[in-house]
């Protein structure tokens, strides 16, 4: 009877670890960085590539991703933004240019090398744009696809 009690307990203790969802090891210089800039965090997912490790998460309301290169560097951050935060200059030019296109997303990219962009997806029935704000707030077609 203690044996089956023991096979029983195993049983679920290794179902348990099974179930359980798989968290990638995350360096101790990113989890330290993530941490400290990041303390109101709320539903963080880690994902490892070959080249960088992301951190997808939710702050005040807004969702978030920050990238990091393999040493562990913070290599730039991504937050989805309103139409309404873009430079002047970009969103009356985006506004004029492609009024018959509905804003999907707006997002801003703030890279530790090339400092701040900014990306709008755009569609119009089958076709999809994605543009490129500089920090000069010159608009260009980084992406265009079909749906």
């Amino acid at each position: 009877m203690k044996t089956f009690f023991i096979a029983a307990f195993m049983l679920v203790t290794l179902g348990s670890a099974i179930a359980a969802p798989f968290t990638p090891p995350v360096t101790t210089k990113v989890l330290s960085h993530f941490s400290e800039n990041y303390s109101n965090a709320v539903n963080v997912k880690w994902t490892l590539a070959s080249s960088y490790t992301k951190a997808t998460f939710t702050q005040n309301n807004k969702k978030w991703e920050v990238f990091y290169d393999n040493e562990g560097n913070l290599y730039g951050t991504s937050r989805n933004i309103s139409f309404s935060e873009l430079p002047a200059k970009a969103s009356g030019y985006i506004n004029k240019k492609y009024s018959d296109y509905g804003i999907l997303e707006t997002v801003e990219f703030d890279s530790e090398s090339d400092g701040k962009l900014f990306f709008v997806s755009l569609q119009q029935g089958k076709k999809k744009v994605i543009l490129q704000v500089d920090a000069n707030s010159w608009v260009s077609v980084f992406k265009r696809s079909r749906v």
